[in-house]
């Protein structure tokens, strides 16, 4: 009896253990293709965006400049430099001195480079990650789509910030006369008054819909009015969904073509990068030292290796605070302006690109998580205090930084 029955329970088992294979083989084909295809997928099984996003979504490819720009790494990853040793940290106390190396390395922090006077001061990577790994960078990107609005109105594509967006879409019109009324410069400053809802179901929230919709086209088309434009600062994504498809129309290329030859290759990018898309752009992924360079771009103005690539003009007016929008949050044309000239990038999860231009620095953070204690205030004062640290611009440093 106890042989029979103990031979009934490894066959029993044994299909147990063959119909969970079975099931996985199946699931995993099927749970591809349905997020391929279908929202509610996505949410279900990819809950909260995280960094490991840009091998999820349907991408197009950014390549690499044929003649790269390759950043030396410093000595020791720029750990022997006195400016970088330790930063002020402390939940009670700022004034506390934590090394610099220890709090990034668990903070969970990917990447972290300073660029001070066209050279990397410091250069360390963590949690598995090195110079040749592409990062995600969430919101940052929408600095490049700024950018790349910048370039399309001094190729003539564009005409000016101040153009409606239904000049460019002009099936808005139909879906709410209101629209008409909001320009290129209430979505780049987030004041177009475009509703964006942040609150209800997490599958129905503007949030999630903006991120994980398949059809991102339709989606960006479906928006419609709740307030005055130009009257009030409301952080909301339909904006450089918006964009894409204004950047799309006006140049004839899909933006991911137009960031490649306007703004990867002249920059000397290193490695080829991508561009997360459905059936719009919406994020930009590559290696955290050609981030570096975008923001160098910015600290020389628009001017790369001698070439104006974006104008003067464009960057003055996207880094300083302007009367649209509220002046109290501190951003512009997808830039956030501190005190002193210090502008910065920021995506999910603490992506940050600092740039700070009266001391020719610039300082990329990407990671996975959100240390030093969850704030993006903690970070800045990070930033702020390594900037400190370094010369003026032009000044000789006894560093060779």
């Amino acid at each position: 009896m106890r042989a029979g029955r103990a031979r009934r329970l490894r066959v029993v088992a044994m299909i147990a253990g063959v119909a969970v294979l079975v099931l996985a083989a199946v699931a995993g084909p099927l749970a591809s293709v349905a997020t391929d295809r279908y929202y509610l997928p996505r949410v279900i099984l990819w809950r909260d965006a995280d960094v490991g996003d840009h091998r999820r979504f349907p991408s197009r490819k950014v390549s690499a400049a044929p003649s790269p720009i390759v950043y030396r790494s410093p000595p020791d990853g720029g750990g022997q430099d006195p400016r970088l040793q330790t930063v002020p940290f402390g939940n009670d106390d700022p004034a506390t001195e934590r090394e610099l190396t220890e709090l990034l390395a668990s903070s969970g922090t990917s990447a972290f480079l300073v660029l001070h006077d066209a050279e990397l001061s410091y250069e360390r990577y963590f949690d598995g990650y090195d110079r040749e790994l592409t990062l995600t960078s969430f919101s940052v990107a929408k600095s490049f789509v700024s950018a790349l609005v910048g370039i399309a109105i001094a190729e003539g594509h564009i005409n000016g910030v101040d153009d409606p967006i239904t000049d460019y879409l002009p099936e808005l019109r139909d879906r709410d006369p209101g629209l008409s009324s909001v320009t290129i410069r209430h979505l780049l400053t987030m004041s177009s008054g475009i509703r964006y809802d942040k609150g209800g179901a997490p599958w129905s929230a503007d949030d999630t819909r903006t991120y994980y919709e398949t059809e991102l086209r339709r989606l960006a088309l479906s928006v419609e009015m709740e307030g005055e434009p130009g009257t009030a600062f409301e952080y909301n994504n339909y904006h450089p969904l918006l964009l894409g498809l204004i950047l799309e129309r006006s140049t004839g290329v899909p933006v991911a073509r137009y960031l490649e030859d306007k703004l990867c290759q002249p920059l000397g990018a290193e490695g080829d990068g991508s561009s997360s898309l459905d059936s719009e752009e919406s994020g930009i992924n590559g290696r955290a030292v050609d981030f570096a360079k975008f923001g160098g771009l910015y600290l020389q103005g628009g001017t790369w290796q001698g070439r104006q690539v974006v104008t003067q003009t464009w960057v003055d007016e996207s880094t300083r605070v302007d009367a649209i929008g509220d002046p109290a949050r501190n951003y512009q044309y997808f830039w956030w302006v501190g005190d002193g000239g210090h502008f910065s990038a920021r995506g999910n999860h603490r992506q940050y690109m600092f740039v700070a231009p009266d001391k020719d620095l610039v300082i990329v953070r990407f990671g996975s998580g959100y240390g030093p204690d969850g704030r993006s205030a903690a970070w800045m004062a990070v930033f702020e205090a390594i900037a400190a640290r370094f010369d003026p611009a032009g000044a000789a440093s006894p560093l060779g930084g």
